[in-house]
């Protein structure tokens, strides 16, 4: 994403470019944008055009580097989506401060809460929901934890609201409930990955503004599950193909 905090040096960096143009690979990268500033398209694919192969995770990214790259550019899943939720387990760990046996929300939010938000949280409080506020300062039990941390958290909540593109894939890997808000304080329209992930595993009633009413859904991600498979396939052949076109 170029909007994010990058300067010369982090683009030659993130871009491969001390390294040699046989041995770059990217693998479902994520743009972030739906396109380039000008300034920057003609740095992006003198270097993007050396790479072996490129896969992406959202529909806009694809289409606008086949465009300007003049070259295929594969469309493939997150790779935490590669990971079934059993092997996510072994990673999983109970947050230190975290001895509540009560039913709960898990917020995990990017940018601000909004009021929209906000209404919400009172609606689940209302309901006798307990809410822990992962990675939010004002919440010490959540405050200091980590990534294992986070898996936990979501694998075992009642739902959870949410601005972040992870958090969400985390939710469908383990069959909970979710919303997701638009994000405030973004700098640019993240909301492409988004997209890309609604329409895969037919999750579009996931996205608030997509409601009327906010309630724990029954979660049948069986359709999503299904086509999860056949894009995990993708990923493989994806891979296989550029290491067989280098043997």
């Amino acid at each position: 994403n170029p909007y994010f905090k990058c300067n010369e040096i982090h683009i030659d960096y993130l871009l491969l470019s001390f390294v040699n143009s046989e041995k770059r690979i990217a693998l479902s990268a994520s743009m972030g944008v739906s396109e380039l500033p000008k300034s920057l398209e003609k740095r992006y694919q003198e270097e993007l055009c050396k790479y072996s192969g490129i896969s992406v995770r959202e529909n806009t990214a694809q289409s606008y580097l086949e465009r300007i790259l003049e070259k295929k550019v594969n469309l493939i899943i997150d790779p935490t989506l590669m990971l079934s939720r059993e092997e996510w387990n072994r990673v999983s760990v109970k947050p230190k401060r975290y001895n509540n046996k009560e039913k709960y929300i898990l917020t995990y939010f990017l940018g601000e809460k909004s009021k929209f938000v906000e209404k919400d949280l009172r609606y689940f409080m209302d309901l006798g929901f307990r809410v822990f506020n992962f990675c939010d300062i004002n919440d010490k039990d959540m405050f200091v934890n980590g990534p294992s941390e986070f898996v936990y958290m979501i694998s075992h909540a009642s739902c959870v609201l949410t601005d972040s593109f992870h958090a969400s894939v985390f939710s469908f890997i383990y069959g909970i409930p979710f919303y997701v808000y638009d994000r405030n304080d973004a700098e640019e329209n993240m909301s492409s990955r988004f997209e890309t992930l609604f329409d895969l595993f037919d999750l579009h009633n996931h996205y608030r503004k997509n409601v009327n009413e906010v309630d724990i859904q029954e979660c049948n991600y069986e359709k999503g599950y299904m086509q999860l498979e056949k894009e995990k396939a993708k990923v493989i052949e994806f891979l296989e193909n550029i290491i067989n076109r280098k043997s």
